[in-house]
C-alpha cells in the first residue's frame, strides 16, 4: 500500500505539470512551460530529449509566424544548431 500511495503522488504530480505545461504552450510561452518541467522533473530531458527538440522546434515557429526574426535566427542558433548537429534525423526534421 506504501509503495502504491508513493507511485500514485508521482503520477499526479507529473500529470499536474504535464497539464500545466500544455497550457504553457497554447499560451506560446514554450520557455516557461521547459522550466516548469525542468524545474519539476530535472532528468525529464534527460530521458526525453525528442520532446525537448519540439518544443524548441514549436518555439521557433512562433517566432517566425509573429515575425520576431531576431529572435528566431537566435532561437536557432542557440537552441536547436546544437540538437539537430548532434542527430542527423532532427537535422533533417529541421530542414523541412
Amino acid at each position: 500500500a506504501r509503495e502504491s500511495a508513493s507511485q500514485q503522488h508521482v503520477d499526479t504530480a507529473m500529470i499536474k505539470t504535464r497539464m500545466k505545461t500544455k497550457q504553457l504552450v497554447m499560451q506560446g510561452d514554450v520557455d516557461r512551460a521547459i522550466d516548469e518541467i525542468t524545474r519539476e522533473h530535472p532528468a525529464f530531458w534527460d530521458e526525453h530529449p525528442s520532446l525537448l527538440f519540439h518544443l524548441k522546434l514549436q518555439k521557433l515557429l512562433q517566432l517566425i509566424r509573429s515575425k520576431q526574426t531576431e529572435k528566431a535566427l537566435a532561437c536557432a542558433r542557440d537552441d536547436l544548431a546544437h540538437i539537430s548537429m548532434s542527430d542527423p534525423e532532427k537535422l533533417n526534421e529541421l530542414e523541412r
